[in-house]
């Protein structure tokens, strides 16, 4: 398991329909920009669907991506892979999403997510903006079931109940079950004692 992120142009990457990456546009991309690199099987040309490796200025792998299905993705970036994709999605007109529909949209900040938006009335699944005051409601709501979360498991476990103190005939019935076992342990020791002497 990993946490994939995906360039998308849809409102939400997992649907399978909404606007696409072209393979034209990401090649058109990849072969225009010095910092990626096709890395297809030795002994054959690129396919579209082949990893790109990501290099910095210092010519250090910064991570790969893959174009698949109208999308560009990564598994477990890295903040400089993160930073990276922001960009790209910015020159390609889409945006870079996690798996829970939480987009990324500051280089600067590349970890830092801005709230998942859904709207079902949105039937063609193109991208839009969340509404105004979208992201602070949804994050009142998360604090919201945090806490209630935490009351939950910090509740005390309820009160036992108290036993009521013995009463007189109570402990009669106890001595008097006491005694019974006592005198049936006792016989039946005395009868296994019987037994091995005869033999």
């Amino acid at each position: 398991m990993g946490y994939d992120v995906h360039i998308t142009r849809k409102a939400q990457w997992f649907e399978p329909h909404g606007p696409e990456i072209s393979a034209d546009e990401w090649a058109s991309y990849v072969d225009t920009h010095g910092e990626c690199h096709w890395e297809p099987p030795a002994g054959r040309e690129h396919e579209i669907d082949d990893a790109v490796l990501i290099v910095d200025s210092l010519d250090l792998e910064v991570g790969r991506v893959w174009w698949n299905g109208g999308e560009i993705r990564t598994k477990n970036p890295s903040p400089e892979l993160m930073a990276y994709m922001i960009e790209v999605a910015d020159t390609l007109d889409a945006r870079l999403m996690g798996d829970e529909s939480e987009t990324y949209r500051n280089a600067d900040s590349p970890t830092i997510s801005r709230a998942p938006y859904f709207n079902a009335n949105n039937l063609t699944n193109e991208w839009e903006e969340p509404p105004e005051g979208h992201e602070e409601a949804y994050r009142q709501q998360e604090r919201e079931r945090w806490a209630a979360y935490d009351a939950a498991i910090t509740k005390s476990p309820p009160a036992k109940k108290a036993t009521p103190p013995a009463t007189a005939a109570d402990l009669e019935k106890k001595a008097a079950r006491f005694n019974r076992l006592s005198v049936g342990a006792a016989v039946l020791f005395l009868l296994i004692v019987a037994m091995k002497a005869i033999k």
